[in-house]
């Protein structure tokens, strides 16, 4: 470097330029050379580095393959000859490097009848009905309108069906409307009966299910032996074999003649299959010691378990077999 810088201050001189400083020259060519060098050492470490963690993916697969059986360390400074993030011991002695158990997820969803109609309430081939005995439904307002806003199934449910509804002309069916989704035909007593309070039969028809325009009342009446209201409903989706669904809410109060109730409701019946020979019959309430089959033996009863105490008092009456699930 001295040298060097001697001659450069020749050079300069005899060419009639500034004299330099030499300690300058100095710094300059110092720096002139380790600038390359350090570039040098740095690629050169660079390249080493990577080198050490950069795999393809034949090295990586036969790395798995290698280790795939219990790991069995051969190096010299017993360490790993792999990086333990890519080696799959598995008789246990790394435990840290175990893959950690995953929550098994059940796949599909649940079977059976009941399940298949609640994912399609609304398109049932049949319609879901809720038959109870209310004895005054003011009282029990609070009540359903709470099932209807909290369980599911009553919610959904095509059709409510309640006896003794307690129920006057006062009454207006806005105020007794538990949901704006149910419209309402009802049958109050009237002096017909020979009976002023009590009796009276009343349908809330889910209008999801069938609207309102669709659901025709084909006959009522109330007598001294028996009180019904019969509704004709075309809902929205309804099988082939079916052109509507005639349902009909039935009270006949206790210490009456049943064979006069019966006889009754057979003629009403009878009317209805006649003019609706494709229609899905429904007959259902409160029969309490009367029974359908002894006027329409071809109808047939559902209700198996007791619905009063020890007594079956609430039948539902179809011409099918094995429809209640």
């Amino acid at each position: 470097l001295a040298s060097l810088s001697t001659t450069i201050s020749t050079l300069s001189t005899s060419h009639g330029m500034a004299r330099l400083c030499p300690d300058a020259v100095r710094v300059a060519l110092l720096r002139f050379c380790l600038i390359p060098t350090f570039l040098t050492f740095l690629i050169s470490f660079t390249d080493q580095s990577f080198s050490l963690i950069t795999y393809d993916r034949q090295t990586l697969l036969g790395i798995r393959n290698q280790f795939s059986l219990p790991y069995v360390d051969t190096s010299p400074d017993n360490k790993p000859a792999f990086p333990a993030e890519i080696l799959q011991p598995t008789d246990g002695t790394h435990e840290e490097n175990k893959p950690k158990s995953r929550a098994r997820k059940h796949r599909g969803r649940r079977a059976g009848i009941r399940n298949r109609l609640r994912s399609k309430a609304n398109r049932p081939p049949l319609p879901s009905i809720l038959l109870a005995n209310v004895q005054s439904l003011v009282n029990k307002l609070d009540d359903l309108r709470a099932r209807i806003a909290f369980q599911r199934d009553i919610r959904d449910c095509n059709v409510l069906c309640f006896t003794e509804t307690w129920l006057s002309p006062s009454i207006p069916d806005h105020s007794i409307t538990p949901a704006e989704h149910f419209s309402i035909a009802r049958m109050d007593r009237t002096e017909e009966s020979g009976k002023s309070k009590g009796g009276g039969v009343c349908f809330m028809t889910n209008n999801r299910w069938c609207e309102p325009r669709n659901i025709t009342i084909l006959s009522r009446a109330c007598t001294p032996h028996q009180e019904h209201l019969s509704i004709l409903c075309r809902p929205h989706f309804l099988p082939r074999e079916f052109t509507a669904v005639i349902m009909t809410a039935v009270y006949i109060p206790p210490n009456v003649s049943t064979d006069i109730a019966i006889s009754e409701l057979q003629v009403v019946i009878n009317k209805q299959q006649q003019r609706h020979p494709g229609a899905a019959l429904i007959v259902l309430g409160d029969f309490n010691r009367a029974k359908l089959t002894r006027g329409l033996p071809e109808f047939k009863q559902h209700i198996n378990f007791p619905t009063r105490g020890d007594n079956i008092l609430d039948h539902c009456y179809t011409p099918f077999r094995d429809i209640n699930k």
